[in-house]
């Protein structure tokens, strides 16, 4: 049972970071990032299952630039996927989502 509460503790830090980690790359005001916020903002509402999972506080971060941050999120949404059986649907759409940001992200990149 405590082994239990332990994983259940550990997943829902994990789903904190990851939502925490999408707010961070929102807040980002650098050259390019204006590309992101759609996949951003579409991936953090998959993942919070469009309000339905709620986080109790968000983690702090700061993130130094949009393409170390966006491939921080895709190894933390790819964790959430091999850990967590109730995460793995919104979980597999976020990452769809933020492997969409990379793309845009990149030169001559997917604008769509």
């Amino acid at each position: 049972m405590r082994d239990d509460l332990t994983d259940r503790a550990m997943r829902d830090r994990a789903f904190a970071v990851a939502v925490s980690l999408i707010a961070a790359l929102e807040g980002i005001a650098s050259p390019g990032c204006a590309l992101v916020l759609p996949c951003l903002g579409i991936a953090r509402a998959e993942l919070v299952d469009y309000g339905q999972r709620r986080i109790p506080r968000f983690v702090r971060f700061h993130v130094a630039d949009r393409d170390t941050g966006l491939a921080d999120l895709d190894g933390r949404l790819d964790a959430l996927l091999g850990d967590s059986e109730d995460l793995q649907h919104t979980a597999c759409g976020s990452r769809r989502h933020a492997a969409g940001c990379v793309a845009r992200s990149k030169p001559g990149g997917d604008p769509g």
